[in-house]
């Protein structure tokens, strides 16, 4: 079971640039882990990353957190729900994210991650994806993926993760990179981690 994906590039301002170091150097030229991260068709959870994330990524991500708790971020079956998008730059590169999630049922769960469902907690299956122009893109490859990568892992950290893809969006003419998850509400009030594995 996969969400479908509701996530599209919408028409936005570029964020200011900024002059993370830490994104920038010998980035690998594609992402570290954008494979199916689930090729039994089972959840599992990614091992650490060696790469530390840049100061505006770990930002981001408590951003993104927070907008994934906000009841805006449930998906509604109505024509004028849109998911909740922020904008962010890293590398030089600017970035919007988009965010939604819905509930499931323990059974679901279940199925998702292999495990029993947690007790007296919400449980959602929650999808971020990460684009940037394919502009941007072309000129920074290992640093526009090395950015969304980090930013994925911050926000799913601790969660179950069932489907990832890189896609280009022929309309909007962006590179994006989408991840599905499962998540107990008391992991979506986490802290995401900071480069020593704490809190940030």
């Amino acid at each position: 079971m996969t969400a479908p994906d509701h996530h599209s590039p919408r028409t936005r301002q570029p964020a200011p640039a900024s002059n993370d170091a830490d994104a920038r150097g010998s980035a690998p030229a594609t992402p570290l882990l954008f494979a199916d991260p689930s090729p039994t068709g089972r959840a599992n959870r990614l091992p650490s990353s060696p790469v530390a994330p840049a100061d505006s990524v770990l930002v981001a991500g408590q951003h993104v957190r927070g907008m994934l708790r906000h009841p805006r971020s449930r998906m509604r079956p109505s024509a004028d729900w849109v998911a909740p998008q922020l904008d962010f730059a890293c590398g030089g590169v600017s970035f919007s994210v988009l965010v939604s999630r819905h509930r499931i049922p323990p059974t679901a769960w279940q199925r998702l991650t292999g495990q029993v469902a947690p007790t007296g907690d919400a449980l959602f299956l929650a999808t971020v994806s990460i684009s940037c122009s394919e502009e941007a893109y072309r000129r920074q490859p290992g640093t526009a993926a090395l950015v969304a990568e980090s930013l994925l892992r911050c926000v799913s950290d601790g969660c179950w993760h069932t489907s990832a893809d890189t896609e280009l969006h022929p309309v909007e003419d962006a590179r994006m990179w989408t991840w599905h998850f499962a998540a107990a509400q008391g992991q979506l009030c986490a802290p995401v981690p900071g480069r020593d594995g704490q809190a940030a």
